[in-house]
């Protein structure tokens, strides 16, 4: 976690280890994206000393932490049944490799495929998000951005749609043992039923999800009339949209709705989950959006003075989604001073032709 002190009084937390990048970089889904983000943040000095630096790497979730959430024998076999890394790893007598019946059980397959050091991904990714609730509610920072989190779909006792675990839900849990009512802001062009699910009965957790709702589109959930259960009915709102959404009609619906939410439940910290994968470009072909709309969200989220959790999710186009969160970055950590929109040079500047700049034109 890397501490940012800047001009703009806003205290920030920045999600990052060499390790864990590089693990979120070998999986299939959005290999090299990591290192992509990464590298053209730090390329605008964002992390720079000037900021007032202080660096420590996320600490790896124990049994317990991921338990707060996951099913025990789900963390089990991800832990020390798939491809190690696990606390058990260094033990003589490694577990038996899984049975078919176990990856279909458990959601490894697919879209979710068993990878090498699988089980070390997931505690650093477990670990990251408690400890950046744990940085929210010790005061320690006003804002803390995780890019290598955000993945929405895992369910409680299996995978899905690319995501191992939840660490969204981990992270508002955390927040939620201190703190009474949560906001959590889903900006992926998929609807993020993970989360909806595991706060569908709950009034202390209200959830907005922003997405796309279309016959066969993953994950086919986000309807208008899902509106929470017992406790929870109405503390959960689905704003489902067509294909093909642009700035112009997203960031004033955003904004009213979001400014509504914030004045209807008084959240006292808000998560937000900003997947670019409704990014114009981008291989999901979902909105037609620019980073302009994610940095419209996270001024607003910034002006209501609450305990942030920025995360990131969705985004196949790597250039485009660094583009994206290195904007919302600075947005954050370079208050209303805007990045100069020509790419520094860095080792992947080479990805960003041919006019080697920040924008994202909509198609």
């Amino acid at each position: 976690v890397i501490l940012l002190l800047n001009s703009g009084m806003v205290r920030c937390g920045y999600v990052a280890s060499e390790e864990l990048i590089a693990l979120s970089d070998s999986f299939t889904t959005c290999k090299g994206r990591a290192s992509r983000v990464h590298a053209l943040i730090q390329s605008y000095a964002l992390l720079s000393s000037s900021h007032d630096v202080i660096t420590v790497a996320p600490s790896a979730a124990s049994d317990a932490q991921l338990e707060a959430f996951h099913s025990p024998e789900f963390v089990r076999f991800l832990t020390r049944g798939c491809g190690g890394g696990g606390l058990q790893a260094e033990q003589a007598d490694a577990p038996p490799p899984p049975t078919e019946e176990e990856l279909e059980e458990f959601g490894l397959e697919y879209d979710c495929p068993m990878q090498e050091n699988l089980g070390r991904y997931c505690r650093l990714l477990g670990g990251a998000a408690v400890q950046s609730a744990e940085m929210l509610t010790s005061s320690k920072v006003d804002v803390v951005i995780n890019w290598l989190g955000g993945w929405h779909h895992a369910q409680r006792d299996h995978a899905a749609g690319f995501c191992y675990i939840n660490d969204c839900v981990l992270s508002v849990l955390k927040l939620r043992e201190k703190l009474s009512r949560v906001l959590y802001i889903d900006l992926d062009v998929h609807h993020g039923d993970g989360v909806q699910d595991a706060f569908y009965c709950t009034d202390k957790v209200f959830t907005l999800s922003f997405h796309r709702l279309d016959p066969g589109f993953y994950p086919g959930t986000g309807h208008i009339s899902e509106i929470g259960a017992y406790k929870g009915r109405n503390y959960c709102l689905n704003i489902p949209l067509k294909d093909g959404l642009r700035d112009e009609v997203f960031i004033p619906l955003a904004t009213s709705i979001i400014t509504q939410v914030l004045s209807a439940f008084h959240p006292e910290a808000i998560v937000c989950q900003c997947g670019a994968d409704g990014l114009a470009g981008d291989p999901m072909l979902g909105f037609n959006l620019t980073p302009a709309s994610h940095v419209s969200v996270t001024r607003t989220l910034l002006n209501s003075g609450l305990p942030l959790l920025l995360l990131g999710g969705g985004g196949y186009h790597r250039s485009n989604t660094a583009r994206c969160w290195a904007e919302v970055t600075a947005a954050v950590c370079g208050g209303e001073q805007a990045i100069p929109a020509d790419i520094p040079d860095h080792e992947y500047l080479d990805e960003y032709g041919p006019d080697y700049t920040l924008g994202v034109p909509p198609g």
